[in-house]
């Protein structure tokens, strides 16, 4: 028997046993803020949106003025710092885009001086980069 194969396999096994051991992964706990929690929060979503539209029609039924009334109840959020109401044409153009207090309940768009087409109405509320789900509603141009 060779005298350095025991060393060779000594070493091999030991190289072997020490790689199939994975490392452990190491937790650190602050014995001082081990009891500190946090928790998330959302924004709840302003609700009730409707729309109303309003339109002067002139000679052969041309569209001299056209508005959308919007109404909401705001979010329930206290913490909410403001709204977004986005109104947009249905090939997704922007039609509107205001920023409201956080209490506000209602704004008045104008609409485009055409006839026709689908306009859908959104309303979130806001802090700071957040967010809520939005209210929407979606009604016909004059």
């Amino acid at each position: 028997m060779n005298a350095l194969r025991p060393l060779l396999v000594a070493a091999l096994a030991g190289a072997v046993a020490a790689g199939a051991v994975p490392l452990a992964h190491a937790a650190f706990v602050d014995p001082a803020t081990a009891s500190v929690t946090f928790s998330t929060g959302s924004l709840s979503a302003p609700s009730g949106l409707t729309v109303q539209k309003r339109c002067t029609l002139g000679a052969l039924g041309v569209v001299l003025g056209a508005a959308l009334d919007l109404s909401w109840t705001p979010s329930s959020t206290t913490w909410a710092s403001g709204q977004w109401v986005i109104v947009t044409d249905d090939g997704g153009s922007e039609i509107a885009n205001q920023s409201l207090s956080p209490t506000a309940n209602s704004t008045t768009v104008d609409l485009p001086l055409v006839s026709g087409g689908t306009y859908t109405s959104a309303v979130r509320a806001t802090y700071g980069g957040w967010s809520s789900a939005p209210a929407t509603a979606t009604t016909t141009g004059c």
